[in-house]
């Protein structure tokens, strides 16, 4: 049997942060020669349809906001979908354990 490749920290979240993003573009829509907007309604709808692009949100919105040092409250996350919340427990537990690597 084949090795599971082990991707790194920043492959993750590359990966579902660009993942996160294009299916955003595709919602997106030129209203001026240098400006655009996302339709939010059909956005909505394909996002609640999409478990693998809401497994992906939840892991790229815990990574970015943890940067800036913020986390959403437990009342906060329970009202998003079970694989957004996947996706956010996902990213907490990679993120707790990169920072337990010694050097």
């Amino acid at each position: 049997m084949a090795k599971k490749k082990k991707y790194s920290y920043q492959e993750r979240r590359n990966y579902h942060v660009s993942k996160a993003r294009a299916f955003v573009d595709k919602f997106r829509r030129q209203i001026g020669p240098n400006s655009s907007t996302v339709d939010f309604d059909k956005y909505e709808k394909a996002l609640s349809k999409n478990k693998s692009v809401q497994y992906s949100t939840g892991y790229s919105r815990y990574m970015n906001d943890s940067d800036r040092g913020f986390f959403e409250s437990d009342e906060e996350l329970k009202k998003q979908s079970i694989s957004f919340q996947r996706g956010w427990k996902a990213a907490q537990r990679v993120d707790k354990k990169s920072r337990n690597i010694k050097f």
